[in-house]
Parts: C-alpha cells; sequence; structure tokens
C-alpha cells in the first residue's frame, strides 16, 4: 500500500509550502493594515463633521440666548416707557375716544336696523 510519500508530524512541510505561506501571511497582514487605515480616516472624517456640528449648535445656542435677553430688554424697555409716559396720558384719553367710540357704535346700530326694515319691506313687495 503505496499512500505515496507522507511528512511526519514533527517534521518541518517541504520547502514550497513553507516559502508561499509567509508571502500570504505578508499579504494578509498588508491587507489587514490597507483596511485599518481606511476605517481610521473614517473615523477622522467623523470626528471633524461631529466638531463643525458641535460649533454651529454652540452658536446657534449663543445666538438664542442673546436673542431672548435683547427680548427681554427690549420688553422692559418698552413696559417702562409706556408707564412713564403712558399712564397720565391714557386715564386722560379714555373718556375722550369712549365717547366716539359709543356714538359710533350706536350709530351703526341704528343703520343696522334701518337696512333690516328696508329688506323687510322689499321681500314684502316682492310678495304681493
Amino acid at each position: 500500500m503505496d499512500r505515496g510519500p507522507q511528512q511526519d508530524p514533527g517534521e518541518d512541510p517541504p520547502p514550497s509550502e513553507a516559502s508561499s505561506e509567509p508571502g500570504t501571511e505578508l499579504y494578509d497582514l498588508k491587507e489587514q493594515f490597507e483596511q485599518q487605515q481606511v476605517l481610521i480616516a473614517q473615523l477622522k472624517e467623523m470626528l471633524r463633521k461631529t466638531d463643525q456640528t458641535n460649533v454651529t449648535q454652540e452658536k446657534v445656542d449663543r445666538y438664542a440666548s442673546t436673542l431672548s435677553k435683547m427680548t427681554v430688554r427690549a420688553r422692559r424697555s418698552k413696559l417702562k416707557k409706556e408707564s412713564s409716559a403712558g399712564s397720565s396720558e391714557k386715564s386722560e384719553n379714555k373718556p375722550a375716544i369712549d365717547t366716539p367710540v359709543n356714538e359710533k357704535i350706536s350709530l351703526l346700530r341704528r343703520q343696522l336696523e334701518e337696512n333690516k326694515a328696508k329688506l323687510a319691506e322689499r321681500e314684502k313687495s316682492k310678495r304681493y
């Protein structure tokens, strides 16, 4: 029973197999290294984008804070102006304004009643 050349378990592999294995290992290591370099570049890009987003968010927060402060200041200033200058004027002008408004309302009510009466007369005349 001749099985061909067999290798002893403790023996080194034949030279043709030994020389191809380190070349394959070297190729695999180079391949892994290139893949890792690509991943590192991707991670760096992600970090850069995240930093830009964070800076933008910080700017938005600062603008919002400044805007809210300015709004509060404007309201306070407006209220101070109204309370100091407007309080005496409002009490003096209020009765003068109310009288013409009440007169307008009563005039408009009278006109509305007159128009309703005219409309009712037209409806009656159309029926007969």
